[in-house]
């Protein structure tokens, strides 16, 4: 069996170059958390985030910017990107729907965005000076579920 190639993707810019889009790769204190470890960061914390990560990325953000023209489908039929799409937004969903919404958008604020955990706090209504640990514990709990879902 052969080794898999590893699928770059590219996308042109504004002069018409090829160009290697850019994830999220700010250091922030999730990630420092995570490399850290301890008690509320379990070694698959990390796939957690990822996975996570994957799903944002998977979801259409503004919806359809362009009109359809071409052939038109039958109600049933949907295309592979919206069918990955959809599936992507149900397990979000899903996996929302298993915490209180203020932990999980204090989750979707520090991971996705990239906010302090000052920031954070207004979501779980503690003052930002003690926010660290709690938001460590929250973050860190939906990580690990979000592994091993």
């Amino acid at each position: 069996m052969s080794k898999p190639e590893k699928q770059t993707q590219f996308v042109t810019d504004t002069s018409g170059n090829l160009a290697r889009p850019a994830l999220r790769r700010k250091s922030t204190i999730v990630d420092r958390w995570v490399r850290e470890g301890g008690p509320l960061f379990h070694p698959e914390a990390r796939l957690g985030i990822e996975r996570c990560e994957r799903l944002w990325a998977a979801q259409p953000t503004l919806g359809k910017l362009t009109a359809s023209y071409g052939e038109h489908r039958q109600g049933g039929a949907r295309s592979f990107e919206e069918r990955i799409e959809g599936n992507a937004a149900d397990e979000l969903r899903e996996l929302s729907g298993m915490f209180p919404s203020a932990s999980w958008r204090a989750f979707d604020a520090m991971v996705r965005d990239g906010e302090s955990a000052g920031k954070a706090a207004r979501f779980v209504k503690v003052p930002a000076g003690q926010a660290s640990m709690l938001l460590q514990a929250i973050v860190g709990q939906i990580a690990t579920i979000a592994a091993r879902r």
